[in-house]
């Protein structure tokens, strides 16, 4: 059985425009592909910038937080000349010491860092 020409011509018309259909549907995703490859490069090479600043801001704290213990041990060790006692600078860096019931001493925590205080 033949099919007539017109039907013929439908059907080629229909397999052509599918293919059309399908051509700007598969440059519509290689597109987004590409736009969302360049999207995740970027964002990476910004995690990376994050990462590598947390990694100094991290190793500079270290490093501050030891020069600042340094400190303190000096201060603490020059109480002995200084007016000063080493009771009353314990207290302005929150490393005051009480005495329990039983005689045990315990460090207690300054709230000084929710609590502003101007001291003279």
């Amino acid at each position: 059985m033949m099919m007539p020409s017109g039907m013929a011509n439908k059907i080629a018309m229909l397999v052509s425009e599918a293919r059309n259909k399908n051509a700007v549907i598969n440059t519509c995703l290689g597109v987004s592909f590409i736009v969302l490859g360049l999207r995740s490069d970027k964002q990476q090479k910004y995690v990376e910038a994050l990462q590598e600043q947390k990694d100094s801001l991290f190793k500079s704290n270290k490093e501050m937080k030891v020069t600042m213990w340094h400190w303190k041990q000096q201060l603490f060790a020059d109480t002995s000349t200084v007016v000063v006692p080493l009771s009353t600078l314990k207290a302005i860096y929150g490393e005051v010491t009480t005495n329990t019931q039983s005689g045990e001493t315990v460090k207690e925590e300054s709230r000084m860092s929710t609590t502003s205080r101007i001291m003279v």
